[in-house]
């Protein structure tokens, strides 16, 4: 069934209208998220992720298990996930079960932030787009993947929602939530927290749509201005031609078009009316008693309270207890402001993959063609095909080029279609937000030169733009995930517009082959994510020509059901070590598995469990070593694939001649070497 015709698409205020689901759909709307919910839970009985999973679970437990933050381990963020794990273990016990049902419902909240987001400007169809792509790509099961990005970004994601709804009612209630859900992403991930701030002071000055005087609006272009300089700033040791594409001068053309615009409303009729007491009554009463050019200001500061007190308070809710715990000289202050080691970080931005040319030459025709053959004719026809044709002249100087091996395959001989599709369209997710970038931007540009303007496409660009600064400076498949939810939304706005505009006139059947025309692009850059994970759970033995069965893992924190070569060489591992040391007894695990820690409930004697090329100074490493020698734990696990695929030997050469110089293999569970001390 073709979507029904959206109401105004581009530029109406209207659209930030709140509690328009109708009772139907909201409850298939609830009953597809219970659905998606089972379905989530029931595959978390599957797999393991030792790495990322590993990473959080095991701190969490050290969190549960009485250690602090930043004292007893290292970590790269602020410390929400570990709290909110631990405290899911004091109430359901420790095992990686109630964190996963926990990740679960956590997938479902943004399901239904990023509907009711879309749902605001566009038909139901599209408003399930933003979550189909997210959900394509989240490597659950295989990967579970309960990172703090999840909680961080749906605070952010909700509090664009929050203020959507203050654009329509004014209520300073939801100004006041919104600082309230920035405290809380902040604490769970700090880049994200520190970006959703940011949009909301991007949002209090250049939504455009309050009476400013001359002291507010010149404040409204120096912060546009000095966010695009601070967001510079950010980006340029990585700003490659890529990255200034894709990330730097659409944001940048975001805030100049919202400045413009925001100077435009406040004409100097307007002024002089304000400062004359005339015009509307909010105006007025702004007005009232104050010179003109200060008029705004008031509003813009009671705003600016509400929403900075809320954050304020939820940080120190957490940071004050933390603080007289560790003390003023343990917090680590330059963390909380973004000063981490970027060594294991820093992930360039590729070219688009080989395929993009022809799939966006087919994605601007093809709708089109659709479109004539039902009927469409208007005197718009003209502008569109010239529209089409300068974007089908300029395809040809977009750089593309063979993508990393991102490891979607270990044996392109048994999978060649899987090498073939990541060859192709494997890094195309990567600038899906970008695209959706450039579209909101050119919808924002129409609005400004119609004098049309559009408050709520301005806050969806300008807090989707903030937001995907998070993708920076890892810049891959997962981190465009969580950073570029904010812009799916901004592109399924886009591709609205473009069905109403098409579709308009046109015989019932093709206005639903034009509906699936205009998910090409989205569609297609989950299609070799989507194959991975297929091929991945159906046939997880690329050495063996037959899918190997699930079995039971078998362990006490771990219920889960694993390919029986995987479960075979975890299980083995693990009841090793149990069998040859006492609970409590330091257990060393290298570089990247840190699950093997909870899963024998054996503690790492270091503050460090990750160990990637470039994660450690010079400093730290002599650190590892010397916890090495003063706990001497009896075993240390080698795992041999994550040294040879993080390149650990690159930077950590140092600490890997010490763990061989002073242990030898003891038993070997294939990629997993158990090394025994032999040093006295």
């Amino acid at each position: 069934m073709a979507p029904s015709l959206p109401q105004r698409p581009a530029t109406s205020a209207e659209h930030a209208r709140v509690g328009l689901l109708g009772r139907t759909e909201l409850l298939a709307v609830l009953a597809a998220c219970v659905v998606i919910f089972a379905l989530y839970v029931w595959a978390g009985g599957y797999w393991i992720d030792l790495i990322d999973e590993g990473y959080f679970v095991y701190l969490g437990s050290r969190v549960h298990a009485g250690d602090l933050p930043y004292r007893d381990f290292d970590s790269y963020y602020t410390p929400g996930i570990f709290y909110l794990f631990a405290w899911t273990f004091d109430l359901f016990g420790v095992s990686v079960a109630p964190i996963r049902v926990l990740m679960s419902g956590m997938r479902i909240l943004w399901a239904l932030v990023l509907y009711l987001l879309v749902r605001r400007v566009a038909p139901w169809p599209f408003a399930w787009l933003p979550f189909v792509l997210v959900a394509g790509v989240d490597a659950a099961p295989v990967f579970p993947e309960p990172h703090p990005s999840w909680p961080s970004m749906l605070a952010a994601l909700a509090t664009v929602e929050v203020l959507a709804r203050h654009l329509t009612s004014g209520r300073r209630r939801w100004v006041v939530l919104a600082g309230v859900l920035a405290g809380v992403s902040f604490a769970f991930k700090q880049n994200v927290g520190a970006f959703a701030v940011l949009s909301i002071g991007a949002y209090l000055l250049l939504r455009g749509n309050t009476p400013a005087g001359w002291l507010v609006r010149v404040t409204q272009v120096l912060y546009a201005v000095g966010l695009s300089a601070a967001v510079t700033l950010l980006l340029w040791p990585g700003l490659t031609p890529p990255l200034v594409v894709a990330v730097w001068l659409p944001l940048v053309l975001t805030f100049g078009l919202l400045a413009v615009g925001a100077w435009r409303q406040a004409t100097p009729s307007t002024s002089m009316a304000a400062e004359t007491g005339t015009g509307s009554g909010a105006m007025r009463s702004t007005g009232r008693n104050m010179p003109g050019w200060l008029i705004g200001l008031p509003a813009l500061l009671l705003d600016a309270v509400a929403a900075g007190v809320p954050f304020l308070l939820v940080t120190v809710s957490w940071l004050v207890p933390l603080t007289l715990a560790l003390g003023v000289q343990g917090v680590p202050w330059g963390l909380f402001v973004g000063q981490v080691n970027q060594g294991a970080l820093i992930l360039p931005l590729d070219p688009p993959p080989l395929a993009t040319r022809p799939l966006l030459l087919v994605a601007i025709w093809l709708p089109i063609v659709m479109a004539l053959l039902g009927g469409w004719r208007g005197p718009r026809l003209p502008w569109v095909l010239a529209g089409a044709l300068l974007a089908s002249a300029l395809l040809p100087v977009v750089p593309v080029g063979y993508m990393p091996d991102e490891g979607l395959v270990e044996d392109p001989g048994r999978f060649p279609w899987l090498a073939y599709v990541n060859d192709q369209l494997g890094g195309l997710f990567i600038y899906l937000p970008s695209l959706g970038a450039w579209a909101g931007v050119g919808m924002l540009a129409a609005s400004v030169l119609r004098q049309r303007p559009s408050p709520l496409l301005g806050w969806y660009l300008a807090a989707g733009m903030l937001l995907l600064l998070a993708l920076y400076p890892r810049i891959d498949t997962i981190h465009a995930m969580f950073a570029g939810a904010g812009l799916f939304v901004v592109g399924t706005w886009a591709l609205a517009v473009a069905y109403g505009a098409l579709a308009r006139r046109v015989q019932p059947l093709f206005r639903g082959l034009i509906f699936m025309c205009l998910l090409l692009v989205p569609l297609a850059s989950i299609v070799p994510h989507v194959y991975w994970r297929y091929v991945t759970i159906t046939h997880a033995d690329p050495r063996s020509p037959t899918p190997p069965a699930y079995v039971e893992l078998g362990l006490p924190r771990a219920q889960v059901r694993l390919p029986e070569h995987i479960a075979t060489s975890v299980r083995g591992a693990v009841e090793f070590v149990q069998a040859g040391t006492p609970p409590g007894a330091p257990f060393f695990v290298y570089p990247v598995v840190p699950l093997f820690n909870f899963l024998a409930d054996r503690p790492n004697p270091t503050r460090f469990n990750h160990f990637i090329a470039g994660a450690l100074t010079p400093e730290d490493l002599q650190a590892v070593i010397a916890d090495l020698e003063r706990a001497k734990p009896r075993y240390i696990l080698w795992d041999h694939g994550g040294a040879t695929y993080f390149k650990a030997d690159l930077t950590n050469r140092v600490l890997s001649d010490y763990i061989w110089g002073c242990y030898e293999q003891v038993a070997n569970y294939t990629p997993y070497l158990i090394l025994e001390r032999r040093c006295p």
